[in-house]
């Protein structure tokens, strides 16, 4: 009795394994020529009528990919990567890491620098007196004057500029020349290398920094140390300048 019985089981797996390998020769399996596929792998499905089986079932072949957003200070940009077999694609994101020469150039260009306001933020110590204040100056440039505003100890004078305002828009832009400058992903902003020129103070800070916003410059920041010739005392300074009012070419998505 268990000898049939095992024969009996024997026998209806053979039957099925049978029914199953010769599913597609009962109906000469057809496959799709357009590809299926999942994330890793593309195949032909059969199209037949309760047919499951698949042919040429391979993993993608992906290409070089291509960046199709671009990446900005604001934004990640994202490179699309397709398979060169069944086009499926496939997306990483991509960090900002800088501007090249070209489009930095596009900005900082002596053009965009016709009619510019500098705001001028001064934060002033002296620490062998423990003191410390603060004062604001305000530069408004034309092509044909420039205007200063200054502001400390709650007064405000205004006078012309005695010089060239286009001159002084020249030497913003030798300042922020593109290899003096080196992107810092961490604080979103570039990082002069070394010494730059500071035209309206005639400082030459180490520590400055310079940040962009939608294809235009808007910031900077720097401390040095100086010492009063009247006082003999040391001074550091920590400003910012917010750049203000001006033109510029706006950097191309793609």
């Amino acid at each position: 009795m268990k000898r049939t019985l095992v024969l009996l089981l024997t026998l209806a797996l053979l039957f099925s394994t049978l029914a199953v390998l010769s599913s597609c020769n009962e109906h000469e399996c057809t496959f799709a020529t357009e590809w299926s596929h999942d994330d890793t792998d593309h195949w032909h499905a059969c199209v037949g009528e309760d047919c499951v089986e698949i042919s040429e079932k391979a993993s993608h072949t992906w290409n070089n990919g291509e960046i199709t957003t671009k990446a900005t200070q604001e934004a990640d940009g994202v490179k699309t990567y397709t398979c060169s077999v069944c086009s499926h694609t496939k997306t990483e994101s991509v960090p900002f890491t800088g501007m090249t020469e070209d489009e930095w150039d596009l900005i900082i260009h002596l053009n965009n620098f016709k009619n510019y306001t500098l705001d001028i933020k001064m934060l002033i110590a002296t620490p062998s007196v423990d003191a410390q204040f603060n004062s604001k100056l305000i530069f408004k440039f034309t092509e044909d004057a420039t205007y200063m505003y200054a502001q400390s100890a709650g007064q405000t004078n205004e006078e012309t500029y005695e010089g060239s305002s286009m001159d002084l828009a020249a030497d913003v832009v030798s300042m922020f020349d593109y290899d003096n400058f080196t992107y810092d992903a961490d604080i979103k902003a570039y990082r002069a290398k070394g010494k730059i020129s500071v035209p309206w103070d005639d400082s030459e800070p180490t520590d400055a920094t310079i940040r962009f916003e939608n294809g235009k410059l808007v910031e900077m920041k720097y401390s040095y140390t100086t010492k009063d010739e009247d006082s003999q005392l040391d001074m550091n300074f920590d400003n910012t300048v917010n750049f203000t009012d001006y033109g510029t070419t706006v950097i191309p998505n793609s």
